[in-house]
């Protein structure tokens, strides 16, 4: 299958390509300025803004692609700090390469979407929940994204799968600032070093979602017979929607001589959630296979080795 992933030079677009890849797919990326200086995988490598109709078009006319991943985006620090160019790159890119995608015929595209969009709830979190006022700017970009989404559904007969995916961790690097970077900044303790969080508290509590789970599951929608459903949550085991201070005391478990943490974070704990999956396991067979307690033993492992 010719699939065309678009912004994936980043943490969780390299373990895609990688799967994708790996199954005999031939991918054709579109990235905006994280070229990898050697790509084992064999994947075409095309640089192109998404928020450039000409260069999105330029990369679709050369690979015809069946299948569209869509990963480019700003993350959430940075949709505080510019919303403008939040909704440039997150809602008229997503505009760009779904309109590129109908007509070019292209059968289904992914756009990732996340559960941040979600008014989030302490437990039983599904793709129905209520979209809250006081969703961040990230957040309503993502939502925007969905919608777009649904009317090119309505409208063109067009699949488009939007994935709520929850906090992605794992071995890689995160290059924006947000809870993926703070949650690399605390997993480095893990080497013995003293970490200072001055953003958030121990209390808060997030859903942990391996990165490789994120790709395969991402795979999975890509490469799925469809129908598919128009959105997917997509998380690790309820088990872990963990407190920061909980991720603490996994790197204790994993090494004792681990540095120590300190949270200054003020105010009232935040929950992001607990997001269930039952659609895509469903849908796609979707199972997480990597519990934090596996996940952070492999990336401690990989810190200590460096």
């Amino acid at each position: 299958m010719d699939i065309m992933a678009i912004g994936a030079g980043g943490f969780l677009g390299s373990h895609i390509i990688q799967e994708l890849s790996e199954s005999g797919h031939t991918v054709t990326v579109l990235y905006f300025n994280r070229a990898p200086e050697e790509d084992t995988c064999g994947a075409r490598w095309l640089q192109g803004d998404v928020t450039r109709r000409e260069e999105v078009q330029a990369v679709m006319d050369f690979c015809q692609p069946q299948v569209v991943i869509n990963l480019a985006g700003l993350l959430t620090t940075l949709c505080a700090q510019e919303p403008f160019k939040a909704t440039q790159v997150n809602i008229l890119g997503t505009a760009n390469v779904l309109e590129l995608a109908r007509l070019h015929g292209v059968e289904r595209v992914v756009l990732a979407s996340s559960a941040g969009v979600c008014s989030p709830e302490r437990k039983d979190t599904r793709e129905e929940c209520f979209i809250s006022p006081e969703v961040s700017m990230y957040g309503a970009t993502k939502f925007m994204g969905e919608v777009l989404g649904r009317e090119f559904r309505r409208n063109y007969g067009s699949e488009i799968v939007s994935l709520r995916y929850t906090l992605i961790y794992g071995i890689g690097d995160v290059a924006t600032p947000g809870n993926a970077m703070r949650l690399k900044e605390i997993e480095s303790a893990v080497t013995g070093k003293n970490v200072v969080i001055d953003d958030a508290r121990e209390t808060d509590r997030v859903h942990l979602l391996h990165v490789q789970d994120a790709a395969h599951a991402t795979v999975l929608v890509a490469t799925a017979p469809g129908p598919l459903r128009r959105v997917y949550n997509i998380a690790g085991v309820p088990e872990d929607f963990l407190s920061f201070g909980g991720i603490v005391e996994i790197l204790k478990r994993i090494n004792p001589a681990v540095g120590t943490v300190e949270f200054r974070g003020q105010g009232h704990p935040v929950e992001h959630g607990l997001y269930l999956c039952d659609k895509a396991r469903q849908d796609l067979g979707y199972e997480p296979r990597f519990t934090a307690e596996q996940g952070f033993r492999l990336n401690a492992e990989a810190r200590l080795k460096a």
